[in-house]
């Protein structure tokens, strides 16, 4: 008896180390983790984190991102300091980065750090109320916190009825799993649960208008002025060009032809490489990618068909779903680990899930998987692109809409006597002239690798829209002391680094690698031949669904189906349809219905609730993830 007590406690160890590391995954877990915060009239607020961490695997040490917006507008971050570390910080377009440790120095084990910082609000724009929200733990840290507790000092007097704490992945809505009390002007809390990876912890304090007596709004730092307009945009073009030949041009592409996706590489991945870009299409695409694999089941709801005006009125009806998980993914990615327990244990029972719960709720989710995959290759063994050739990039764009923007500013303010409307017209004049131009031309370049007749049309149409609104800007700059030079200048030059700075990422050799396999895949999707694809399904009677994810997201779904139109292949055992078989089976007719399916089920997917102000407020209660600051980290 005590001998299997003793093999039984001995295989709960083993499950043990076995279930942590699947649920943290970064190279470290957070023991404890205090927040202190000093709330001050002027809606500033003075941050103290201590976070204690525990390193699994040697590393350098780890990062935080905190982001500079608030609830309902911009922040400002201001005294980044880190004791008894060595750190640097870096801004990012919504963040601030503080990496702190040694590069030369590897550690591990236990470590605690001390980040001090100013967070800035001021007026937070919200006319009928003021508010505390804010994000005392982000949802962005991809590991365990197992405690955390928190002193939040107020300047006066709050009502207590008005405070909630929420816990749990963005947009979630758990009030139970803080604990807290007030003395005096302080709150003090802790959590009464460990946090699993991506989850966080907000408080709102609803507070009446004109508590932050002080707020004043936040105030952009400008200052025009005017080198030689026409030396600054000579100089910056032939710069740019400078970046990209250096540091920019990319390696030529052989792209031989493949059979298969890449190995252990999701269809949302594909379809995030092939165009830079991730839209609802490739996240949804892991529906069938999943179920292709046997973890999930797509069944259709029966439709009434018993009369003949049933069956019509079915015709011009979306159809509803039932999603059936089969069982747990097996070694799923973070992004994959999310959305998968989230429709089934968020969104349904457990075990089923109906399109019709996603509809203006999954969104959340959605959103947060699309970071997510992005965050996938934010890793340097991972990155598609050279870090350098990304940060050259925002430069170039920088540098063509800061010289015009600096121009016409000066040109405006000079004819108008007034330095503010400068400004306001010149940024005008810059959106009308420049915004346009950089979005046709980088649809036209994350577009380079999937071109169609569809893209061609898209672009035609776009540019018909395009060409009007930029003449229309660079009218609005003819009406000051510009000359005609001085707006060709302005147009050629910007429109010359709006272009290079499409075309200014360069890949890395993992980036090179993954693209040639994800286009020689594609290439062969759109030119096989019968007797190969003949061949293949011998070899795998499920190559068509296997390969059907992907040709979605590489937007030749159609075309791969017609090639298997004269190819016998059996129905899939994942997707239930009694309408769809009645009529004999291919994969041309299986492809049309399932397409009109799929894009159903991805509408509800992505759709989201009408809201007449973004970003919310505590107002309500709030959510995790929905105020100030929090953000996320990791380790280096």
């Amino acid at each position: 008896m005590k001998k299997a007590i003793g093999y039984s406690l001995l295989l709960v160890l083993l499950l043990g180390t076995m279930v942590i590391p699947a649920l943290a995954q970064e190279a470290f877990t957070i023991e404890e983790y205090n927040v202190d915060i000093v709330v001050r009239e002027d809606n500033s607020y003075s941050v103290t984190e201590e976070i204690n961490v525990f390193f699994t695997e040697q590393r350098r040490g780890i990062f935080r991102n905190i982001p500079t917006f608030s609830s309902n507008s911009d922040a400002r971050i201001r005294g980044i300091k880190v004791k008894d570390h060595q750190y640097t910080v870096t801004s990012q377009s919504n963040y601030v980065e503080v990496r702190i440790g040694n590069p030369d120095v590897y550690i591990s084990g236990s470590q605690s750090y001390t980040i001090t910082y100013e967070f800035i609000i001021g007026d937070d724009r919200i006319a009928d109320y003021d508010e505390f929200y804010y994000n005392l733990i982000g949802t962005e840290w991809d590991t365990i916190v197992r405690e955390a507790n928190f002193k939040i000092e107020m300047p006066k007097s709050f009502d207590a009825d008005s405070l909630n704490f929420t816990v749990g992945y963005f947009n979630a809505e758990d009030n139970t799993s803080v604990d807290y009390h007030i003395e005096g002007n302080t709150i003090y809390a802790s959590t009464n649960r460990e946090l699993t990876n991506y989850e966080g912890v907000t408080v709102a304090l609803v507070l009446p208008e004109g508590y932050y007596s002080d707020a004043k709004p936040l105030e952009a730092v400008l200052n025009p002025y005017r080198f030689g307009y026409y030396a600054i945009a000579i100089i910056f073009s032939v710069l740019a060009l400078f970046f990209w030949v250096r540091y920019g041009r990319d390696n030529k592409l052989v792209a031989p032809i493949q059979f298969y996706p890449p190995n252990n590489m999701t269809s949302a991945e594909v379809g995030y490489i092939i165009n830079d870009t991730v839209d609802p299409r490739d996240v949804t695409s892991l529906i069938i990618y999943w179920a292709s694999k046997g973890y999930l089941k797509i069944i259709e709801d029966e439709e009434d068909d018993s009369t003949a005006f049933s069956r019509l009125a079915n015709k011009f009806s979306k159809k509803e779903f039932t999603l059936e998980k089969v069982k747990e993914l097996q070694n799923p990615k973070g992004f994959e680990n999310i959305m998968f327990n989230d429709l089934f244990d968020v969104y349904g029972d457990g075990k089923y899930v109906k399109s019709a719960d996603l509809k203006q709720t999954f969104y959340t989710t959605l959103n947060v998987v699309t970071s997510q995959i992005r965050a996938y290759f934010y890793p340097t063994e991972r990155s598609i692109y050279e870090k350098t050739s990304l940060k050259l990039r925002a430069l170039v764009v920088v540098m063509a809409f800061l010289s015009t923007f600096a121009f016409l500013s000066i040109a405006f303010g000079i004819e108008l006597y007034s330095a503010m409307l400068g400004v306001a017209i010149g940024a005008i004049g810059t959106a009308f002239i420049l915004l346009p131009v950089l979005f046709f031309v980088y649809y036209l370049d994350t577009n380079k690798h999937m071109r169609s007749a569809k893209t061609i049309i898209k672009a035609f149409l776009m540019l018909l829209v395009v060409v009007p609104i930029v003449f229309g800007g660079l009218s609005l700059a003819g009406i000051s002391l510009l000359t005609f030079s001085d707006v060709v200048m302005i147009a050629v030059s910007s429109i010359f680094m709006i272009f290079i700075s499409s075309i200014m990422p360069k890949r890395t050799p993992y980036g090179d690698q993954v693209l040639n396999l994800i286009l020689g895949f594609r290439t062969f999707l759109q030119t096989a031949e019968k007797d190969r694809l003949e061949r293949l399904v011998d070899d795998n009677p499920e190559y068509f669904y296997d390969t059907l994810a992907f040709a979605l997201v590489l937007g030749v779904s159609d075309k791969w189906a017609k090639k298997f139109e004269d190819i016998t292949i059996e129905p899939p055992n994942w997707y239930v349809s009694s309408a769809m078989y009645r009529t004999g089976f291919n994969a041309m007719m299986f492809n049309q219905a399932f397409s009109s399916s799929f894009n159903t089920l991805q509408t509800s997917m992505a759709s989201t609730p009408p809201s007449s102000r973004g970003g919310g407020s505590s107002f309500g209660g709030g959510s995790a993830g929905g105020g100030a600051g929090g953000g996320g980290g990791g380790s280096w």
